[in-house]
């Protein structure tokens, strides 16, 4: 979550409108507006109703994630942004190979 909220500030400081959807100023979303979204591997009931809300309002939704492929709330997005990280996920397939 600290990694999307510098990100959001960024955004802002940058002279774009940017809020979270966390906060209690955020105003309605709609069609204009684009929600960045950030999901780690396997699903996520909360990002994936919140990625569904705006599409059905009309924004575009970007989803950042390391593994896109195994991400839920691909099917509610306009574009996937692929970032190549490890993940906790990939630590741990790789050490139960390792310990076979």
């Amino acid at each position: 979550m600290l990694k999307v909220k510098a990100f959001a500030m960024r955004l802002f400081h940058l002279g774009l409108s940017s809020h979270l959807v966390s906060d209690v100023t955020t105003p309605p979303i709609s069609s204009p507006d684009l929600l960045i979204a950030s999901a780690d591997p396997g699903r996520f009931s909360t990002v994936d109703v919140i990625c569904s809300i705006a599409k059905s309002c009309g924004a575009k939704v970007v989803l950042i994630t390391a593994q896109p492929e195994r991400g839920s709330c691909v099917k509610q997005t306009t574009d996937v942004c692929y970032v190549p990280a490890q993940t906790w996920q990939v630590t741990a397939e790789v050490r139960r190979r390792r310990d076979e």
